[in-house]
């Protein structure tokens, strides 16, 4: 049984509602929603991006994702290895910073992600 959280992980509720910004540190949007493998690893991040790529869900790959402590630099944290970033400040969500490293203009012309597969 685990009885507390090892400093290299944290919970996906932490990534809930989380902002998302940029290459360029600006706002994006929001986490809606992550999206797991079947052996349980983080594939992708849903994000609902509202801020310059109009009001649009989309979902992106780990590797475009960068996650660090929010008074960390952008670079030289997890890329792209399905694993989350950091010890215990990045756990706390007030404490974490998700960058996209897609542009904003890219995101404008992805596909909607669609949850129902239909």
């Amino acid at each position: 049984m685990i009885t507390q959280l090892s400093p290299d992980a944290m919970l996906v509720s932490d990534l809930m509602d989380q902002d998302v910004v940029g290459p360029d540190n600006k706002e994006i949007g929001e986490v809606d929603d992550v999206i797991l493998d079947r052996t349980g690893r983080v594939v992708a991040l849903v994000i609902e991006a509202d801020e310059g790529v109009g009001d649009r869900t989309v979902a992106v790959p780990m590797s475009a994702v960068q996650m660090n402590a929010a008074d960390a630099a952008t670079t030289g944290s997890v890329q792209g290895s399905g694993q989350a970033a950091g010890g215990s400040a990045a756990r706390n969500s007030g404490d974490m910073r998700i960058v996209l490293n897609i542009p904003a203009d890219q995101l404008k012309s992805a596909p909607e992600f669609d949850e129902d597969n239909d």
